[in-house]
């Protein structure tokens, strides 16, 4: 089923002017067949978005100059392949898209470790310096984000907490209403 599907956006893309007989698309539907082959089944759809995704980046990058071309689609999808197939695709393009939503959920990380740190102190009932320490790192951990959204997020979740324990924050030096960082 997701082969078909990638096969038939993969040529309408790709290949929207080109003809191929039966046995290359044969071949074609062989090598897509491997991208799926070696995940469980209920991660193809997620596999079948990345290749979409994929196809329609490079689908992109062949608009931008008539110079630029894409191999057979045999030769383009199968595995073996990286220098001039969509292995490259994958790994580099998608690889950076990746990343980016790493980054977004090591600030989500970075914000719950340091509201760990400032429960922790709230329930051992730590007052004064022992909890402007804790506070004062939660912040600069916070802060070192650089991200005006966590730290609305993280402001907000402190004050809740420290509503919900009864804690005064006063001796604490820091107030925590929202604002940008």
């Amino acid at each position: 089923m997701y082969t078909d599907w990638v096969l038939n956006i993969l040529l309408e893309v790709l290949y929207p002017y080109q003809e191929y007989d039966q046995q290359q698309l044969r071949r074609t539907r062989a090598y897509i067949q491997q991208w799926f082959v070696h995940l469980p089944q209920e991660r193809w759809g997620g596999q079948y978005q990345d290749m979409i995704e994929g196809i329609g980046m490079a689908g992109k990058w062949v608009e931008k100059s008539p110079k630029r071309y894409v191999v057979v689609p045999w030769l383009y999808m199968d595995l073996s392949k990286r220098r001039y197939g969509f292995v490259n695709v994958m790994e580099l393009w998608l690889g950076k898209k990746r990343r980016g939503k790493s980054t977004t959920w090591s600030k989500l990380a970075t914000r719950n470790v340091a509201l760990q740190m400032i429960g922790r102190a709230f329930r051992e009932g730590k007052q004064g310096q022992d909890l402007k320490k804790v506070l004062d790192h939660a912040v600069t951990m916070v802060r070192s984000l650089r991200c005006e959204r966590s730290w609305n997020a993280f402001a907000r979740m402190v004050e809740q907490m420290a509503t919900d324990q009864a804690v005064d924050m006063s001796s604490s030096g820091h107030s925590f209403h929202r604002r940008a960082v």
